[in-house]
């Protein structure tokens, strides 16, 4: 591993969030390290950042806790599930990361989008959202939204 990617990986914080799923899930060390085929003292040293863990291992943990890699890795919390969105787009989020896979971004996006045209987008929102957007793509947007209300 290069230097400059294991000074920007954080052991501690990566063995946290799998600790936290863990309980989360209310399974305990014993149980996930049986679950995995490693040691329960191997379990304890990732999940306090004391040793790595194999991509392959990664990718059991995240199987068995139901948590995808990218959320482990990097502590990505979907938009959905920090604002307390409707069970119904929290099924429908975790449908989507098992159906086709993708990272949170995209399936933030895709579940935002499907929020956004059931519930509606507040105007303050909508303006600050546009303030950010590059100026093509604000006025791709206004096209869109002219033509859009044309057909209504």
């Amino acid at each position: 591993m290069s230097l400059l990617l294991k000074n920007r990986f954080d052991a501690k914080k990566f063995g946290g969030r799998i600790r936290d799923w863990r309980k989360k899930k209310g399974i305990t060390q014993e149980q996930l390290s049986r679950m995995l085929n490693v040691s329960t003292n191997h379990l304890a040293k990732v999940e306090t950042g004391g040793r790595y863990c194999s991509i392959e291992l990664l990718q059991e943990i995240s199987d068995c806790l139901n948590v995808g890699t990218d959320d482990l890795l990097n502590g990505n919390v979907p938009p959905v599930a920090v604002c307390g969105a409707s069970a119904a787009l929290r099924q429908l989020w975790q449908w989507l990361r098992h159906a086709g896979g993708g990272d949170s971004d995209t399936l933030a996006c895709i579940t935002g989008g499907i929020a956004e045209a059931f519930y509606g987008m507040p105007q303050e929102l909508r303006a600050e959202t546009l303030k950010r957007l590059p100026e093509e793509m604000r006025a791709a947007y206004e096209l869109f939204r002219q033509n859009l209300e044309c057909r209504m």
